[in-house]
This record gives structure tokens, C-alpha cells and sequence, in this order.
């Protein structure tokens, strides 16, 4: 004679001794059929999983609940307090125009008139004092390097200012000197007499550079820089990152270059300047920018190479208190901290130079500014005595999101070693077996996937690590979600007790809730499989244990 009864349970509350004449299975209190839930077995078994996971999570939290140290009395702001909007990058900029040369000239380079076929390429800074047109004329025929030609310059008053010749031994492409520091080279080709051309010459029109010619071109394709100034193949380095330049390189690819370089930097040109800025990526003063190691010219070039980089603002910290709109609500008067009198006088004084202040009033607690300037921290230098903030008639600490009243310590929690390191066995025996699939699933249920999500993302928040495919503790436990991994978790008993033993703190802070009751991973991951556990029973029904007594 067989008969089965149904026995809820809560784990470890029921308890049944061996008897022969029993058979034990745990099975859900509600009649389902596979039918029903496609995912029964899976979902059944991924709940008593969690349970021991849940238990040997609540093991790990009793375990950092032990006798610890008491920790001094600290006082931080609750909120951001808006300076980080004040902040900005450091910057470099070329010292002046790319090219300041006040006058000009065009075109570089022209044809002339007959239809002959020699080209006239012209070269130099205009040095004259007047505004003009030169017209540039052959007087002989003849051939470009084999015959004798004569060339006249005259002025737009029709007077000659300049002639010369060109004969046998010319090499076509040579720069020859003429009026006003300008110089023409003639290509190969013919001229005949009365052939020219027009040069327009400016002494009140500035010439520009062209941040999309390449380096190596001459005439009407030059990028005209500053005459005596070339850019070449070569490296320069921005803050130690090298960037190599090509010879046919432009401005604007030398500067991509930049932009893709990792330097640290944005690098852009303007136009209406015509200069080159590169600034930080980061924000704040701390953040340098530096140059050189230029084989290339670039940097001289581009009124780099003696530029000095100006700091970025580090968020208002050091600015008057009165200039900076976040702070418009402490007033000139008296704080207190621990009844020592600070004294804020908004006209004259910066954050700065408040916090300075109290950390010299010898008031028994040292004030600090965060790493990213948004919040101040107060800390007692005594670490059994509490401290007292007082706004007196300033507001000061409660501009600064600050407690006014009494600051205390806290006792930090010890650890239970052994219990820790067991506690942890369980959890990765736990912990793999819901994540590795059971052997014939074609389908996971989209409570379990959750699930699995949720774990991952806890472990990942906390070790900074959110998304990574492994995580490396660094004191025996490592997580590995890559999807062909064989364990998720590795667990090294002996890493972790010397872990325990020489910087429990360091461990404890990747598992335990923070010091202003932000969840750890701890409780995170009880949280989420305590609701996991909660949908796999509306799914299934109540987990129980099923007794099935025969006689």
C-alpha cells in the first residue's frame, strides 16, 4: 500500500529521521504538468539553487558582522554641491596666425598670355609698401633652359622696377630673386616676346594658410605657410603619444591624426583665427598638455612649439565665493565646528580658502575636497570623539550639503574568517550550478535568464567591472561569464584566508553595504534571488517536500 502527502516547508524548519520505510522527494505543492510549464524541471531546480545560494550569501553577511574597529566621525555631502558645471579643460593654442605675414600675393603661380607654354611659379614675402600690380613679361623668344630670354617687371605706373635673364644654363623650376622679396621660378616650356602675366601684390592684406593642401606642393596647390617654414616627414609627440606626419600630409590630417591618437587631446583649427588648439579631454587644472620631439617642422609650422598651455579650471574652488552662482547662499559671518569659530567673508575668501581655514582652527576635524570637486568630507581627528557643524549666520555647510548637528562614528564590522570561507565553498557550488545548463535544455526560461543577468550585473557593479566577460578579484575569487566557461566562480580557500588576514578591509568593501547604507553585493544579490525565487512559485506553485510513505 502506497500513500504520497504533500508537506510545505520552510529549508531547515522540517525534519524527518531515516526510516526504511520512506522514500524523501522534494516536488511542488501544486499538481503541474509538463504541459503546463514548459520550463518545470528547469525552474524547479533553479529555485532550490538560489535558496543555497541566498544561504550561503546570508552566511557571508553574518560573517562580515563580526566585532570590528570603531572608525572616526565623518561628515560628507549628501549631494553634488554643482561645481563640476564650472570646470574646464586645459588648452594650447598656437602662439599667433599659422601665417602672420601682413601682406600677400597672387596668384602662385600662372600661365602666360600668346599661348606659349612655360609656367611661372612665384615664391617669397611680399616686403613692399604698397598695394600694386606687376606685370611680368618675356621680351625674347625662346625656349625655357636653352636659349637667352629676357624678362622685364614693370609696376602698375607702367615703370620697369626689375629685369633679368634667363639663358642656356637655367634649370627650369629655380627660384630667381626680383622686386620686393619675391622670387619667380619658370617651368620648362616656351616664351615669346610680349608674353606675361599679372601678379597682384598686397601690403595691408595678410596672407592665410590653406589647412587642406598638402605639405609637399609648390604653387597654386601650396598650403602657404610663412615663407622660410615647411612641413616634412617626420614625428612630434603630444603629451608622449608620437604622431607621425607624411609629406603629403595636410593641417587637418595631421590633426585627425591627433584626434585618433589617444593623446588626451582635441585638436582643432579655426579659421577665423587660422591657429591650432588642442584641448584636454579632461577636465581640471591637473590634466597638462605638452609638445615636442618635432622632426618634422609641423610644430614650428603651426606656432606650436613655444605655446603654453593654460590650465583648466578645477571648479570653482578657488573663485571667490560672491562670483560663483552655486554658492549665492552662504553669507559673510562666523561657522562653527566643534564651537571653534570660522570666519567666511564671501567678498574675499574661495572654498579653498575656508577649508584651509578649518583645517588650521585646530577645531579636531580635517575637511578635504572629493577628487571631483563636487563634495567636501569632514572627518573627526579623534577617533572616539564626535564633532559638531554650526552654520552660525553663514549657511555654509548647508550650501555645502553638509548636516549641520552632531557627527559620530561608527564601529566598522570585523570578520568571521572561517565562517567567510565556508560561506563562500557554498556559494560557488550555488553559484555554477545556475549558470551551467543542464545537460539536454534546448530553452531557458526567461526567469532564469533574468536571473542570471541580475547575479552578473551585482558582481560586476561591485568589482567596478560591470559588463566584463571576467572578473579578477585579486584575493581568490575570479567570475569567468564567457558562455564556454566551465565554472563562473573559482574560489581559493588559502588567496582568501591570507586575504582576510592581511586586508580584510579591502575585502569586506566588495561585498558588504556602504558607509552611507548604499546595497553590496551581498545584499543585491539576496535581494534578487529572494524576488526570483518569488516568480518561480507564481510560475510553478509553492516548493515543498513530498513524502511518500509506503506500508
Amino acid at each position: 500500500m502506497s500513500n504520497s502527502i504533500s508537506l510545505s516547508f520552510t529549508p531547515g524548519a522540517l525534519r524527518i529521521e531515516p526510516y526504511s520505510g520512506f522514500s524523501l522527494e522534494r516536488t511542488s505543492s501544486t499538481s503541474v504538468t509538463a504541459g503546463d510549464t514548459p520550463y518545470r524541471a528547469q525552474l524547479t531546480r533553479t529555485y532550490h539553487l538560489a535558496d543555497a545560494l541566498k544561504n550561503s550569501l546570508e552566511s557571508m553577511r553574518e560573517a562580515l558582522g563580526g566585532s570590528g574597529r570603531s572608525t572616526a566621525a565623518r561628515a560628507v555631502s549628501g549631494a553634488d554641491i554643482g561645481l563640476d558645471e564650472l570646470k574646464s579643460a586645459t588648452v594650447m593654442t598656437s602662439t599667433e596666425e599659422v601665417n602672420a605675414t601682413p601682406s600677400s600675393y597672387t596668384p602662385f603661380e600662372s600661365g602666360f598670355t600668346k599661348g606659349v607654354s612655360a609656367v611661372a611659379t612665384v615664391f617669397g614675402e611680399y616686403t613692399g609698401t604698397d598695394n600694386d600690380r606687376l606685370r611680368i613679361d618675356a621680351r625674347r623668344n625662346g625656349d625655357v633652359g636653352e636659349d637667352w630670354i629676357k624678362i622685364r617687371v614693370k609696376n602698375l605706373q607702367n615703370q620697369k622696377v626689375d629685369q633679368f635673364w634667363i639663358g642656356p644654363n637655367y634649370e627650369p623650376g629655380t627660384p630667381i630673386d626680383t622686386v620686393d622679396g619675391l622670387q619667380i621660378a619658370f617651368s620648362e616650356g616656351n616664351l615669346r616676346k610680349g608674353s606675361r602675366f599679372d601678379l597682384y601684390v598686397y601690403d595691408d592684406v595678410g596672407s592665410v594658410v590653406n589647412p587642406d593642401k598638402p605639405f609637399d606642393e609648390i604653387g597654386a596647390d601650396r598650403p602657404n605657410f610663412e615663407w622660410g617654414t615647411s612641413v616634412t616627414a617626420g614625428t612630434f609627440d603630444v603629451n608622449g603619444t608620437t604622431i607621425n606626419v607624411l609629406a603629403d600630409d595636410t593641417i587637418n590630417t595631421v590633426l585627425d591624426r591627433i584626434n585618433a591618437s589617444g593623446a588626451g587631446v582635441v585638436a582643432t583649427f579655426d579659421a577665423g583665427t587660422e591657429s591650432i588648439s588642442l584641448t584636454r579631454t579632461q577636465l581640471g587644472s591637473e590634466h597638462d598638455i605638452t609638445v615636442g620631439n618635432d622632426t618634422s617642422g609641423f610644430l614650428a609650422a603651426t606656432k606650436l612649439d613655444t605655446a603654453v598651455a593654460v590650465p583648466g579650471r578645477d571648479g570653482g574652488w578657488e573663485d571667490i565665493i560672491a562670483d560663483v552662482p552655486q554658492l549665492n547662499h552662504i553669507a559673510t559671518g562666523t561657522a562653527y565646528v566643534n564651537g571653534v569659530g570660522i570666519n567666511v567673508d564671501v567678498d574675499a575668501d574661495s572654498l579653498q580658502d575656508v577649508v584651509d581655514r578649518i583645517n588650521t582652527a585646530g577645531a579636531g576635524v580635517v575637511a578635504s575636497i572629493s577628487e571631483d570637486g563636487e563634495r567636501i568630507a569632514m572627518v573627526s581627528t579623534d577617533r572616539k570623539a564626535p564633532f559638531e557643524l554650526d552654520d552660525g549666520d553663514t549657511n555654509l555647510f548647508s550650501e555645502l550639503n553638509l548636516d549641520v548637528g552632531v557627527h559620530k562614528g561608527r564601529t566598522r564590522p570585523g570578520v568571521d574568517r572561517e565562517l567567510m570561507i565556508e560561506a563562500m565553498g557554498d556559494m560557488k557550488r550555488a553559484l555554477n550550478g545556475i549558470f551551467r545548463d543542464r545537460a539536454g535544455e534546448t530553452a531557458v526560461s526567461a526567469v532564469v535568464t533574468g536571473l542570471r543577468t541580475s547575479l552578473r550585473t551585482a558582481i560586476g557593479t561591485s568589482f567596478d567591472a560591470d559588463g566584463a566577460d571576467r572578473i579578477r578579484s585579486g584575493f581568490g575569487v575570479d567570475y569567468d561569464f564567457r558562455a564556454q566557461s566551465n565554472e563562473t566562480m573559482d574560489y581559493s580557500r588559502s588567496r582568501m584566508r591570507t586575504a582576510l588576514a592581511n586586508r580584510s578591509s579591502e575585502v569586506i568593501s566588495y561585498f558588504a553595504d556602504g558607509e552611507e547604507g548604499e546595497p553590496g553585493m551581498l545584499s543585491s544579490m539576496i535581494s534578487t534571488l529572494s524576488g526570483t525565487m518569488d516568480a518561480i512559485e507564481d510560475t510553478v506553485g509553492h516548493i515543498g517536500l513530498n513524502v511518500d510513505v509506503q506500508f
